[in-house]
């Protein structure tokens, strides 16, 4: 019973970690053909809201790429160079949105010319921390439950082998 309790613990703490790390990989926006060769856009978040957010395009990383944002149809883009990292695949970017709206995002290789598909994205504001939190306040009630439930089997368990030892 004790090597099941230990197992519990360790699958309810990889599961509190995958969470806290965003493990989701995030979530394609747009694919691409750059010279023959699919490109794929990843965003991450998930939900685009204020605040970071992280950019990963797989496929081409051997040309230079700039991502654009325009958060609104008369503001000037603002573009961010994309770099490589040797521990993963593709060439990122990690920016900010700061306005609530909709946003335009789009990818150049090389010069701009403006013919990159752009794709779409309404930043919603960002939630208020107490709701952030709200699961991490209850995670703690299934696991007491289960705890209890243990306790009261082995008690149970104490009682009978207790009581066969009297008869």
């Amino acid at each position: 019973m004790r090597h099941q309790s230990q197992i519990l613990v360790s699958i309810v703490s990889l599961a509190i970690a995958a969470a806290k790390c965003l493990g989701d990989g995030g979530v394609p926006i747009a694919a691409m053909d750059v010279n023959g060769h699919r490109c794929t856009l990843i965003m991450s978040p998930a939900t685009p809201e204020i605040g970071p957010v992280s950019f990963t395009l797989l496929g081409r990383s051997d040309l230079p790429a700039m991502l654009y944002l325009q958060p609104s149809p008369s503001a000037t883009p603002i573009g961010h160079p994309m770099v490589t990292d040797a521990r993963t695949p593709g060439v990122h970017v990690q920016t900010q949105f700061t306005d609530v709206g909709p946003c335009q995002v789009w990818i150049e290789f090389g010069d701009p010319s403006g013919t990159s598909p752009r794709v779409e994205l309404f930043v919603n504001a960002a939630p208020p921390a107490w709701q952030v939190f709200i699961p991490w306040i209850f995670c703690w009630i299934p696991l007491a439950g289960l705890l209890a439930v243990r306790a009261g089997v082995v008690r149970s368990t104490n009682y009978t082998s207790a009581m066969r030892g009297t008869e």
